[in-house]
């Protein structure tokens, strides 16, 4: 009888952690109705929640950021096209060192509230926290940023305006 109590109550944390992460992740990307007609990227809000990125301190990323949070199409809301082969994180060769390095995009907000959208190549550190080779940011309303693979070590990353 106190298994089936213990497990009964295991199962109930874990749904109940489980419909919380589902309601962070919705509440990290808002969408604005307004003004209809314009491209859900160009209305898109960000709420990053993180303190890390990649095992990575966002203080140690920027000493401004207070929080960040890496792009994942499961935040997202379902109903969004992302048809178009555009990805928040590349592996790759990006330099000559010939250590395969990740390209990553999300969204940060400084400790004064700012918002905005970063793009961060980091290496791999052995048994450490990866090293920051990279940090690009942008500030806007709504800062949204993908990336594509043009060809084995080149990207392109696409801000919205």
């Amino acid at each position: 009888m106190r298994l089936r109590r213990s497990l009964q109550a295991a199962a109930a944390v874990i749904a109940a952690s489980v419909c919380m992460n589902a309601a962070i992740a919705q509440d990290f990307v808002t969408v604005d109705p307004k003004p209809q007609g314009h491209a859900w990227w160009l209305r898109v809000r960000f709420h990053p929640t993180g303190t890390e990125v990649r095992g990575i301190p966002v203080h140690d990323i920027a000493a401004n950021w207070c929080r960040a949070t890496e792009f994942r199409r499961d935040q997202f809301p379902r109903e969004l096209d992302f048809s178009d082969g555009a990805a928040f994180a590349i592996d790759g060769f990006f330099d000559d060192s010939g250590i395969k390095e990740t390209a990553v995009t999300g969204a940060y907000e400084t400790c004064g509230g700012k918002t905005g959208s970063f793009l961060m190549i980091v290496r791999p550190q052995g048994e450490g926290r990866p090293e920051v080779r990279l940090l690009d940011t942008h500030t806007g309303e709504h800062p949204f940023r993908v990336l594509r693979r043009k060809d084995g070590s080149t990207i392109s990353a696409e801000t919205a305006p």
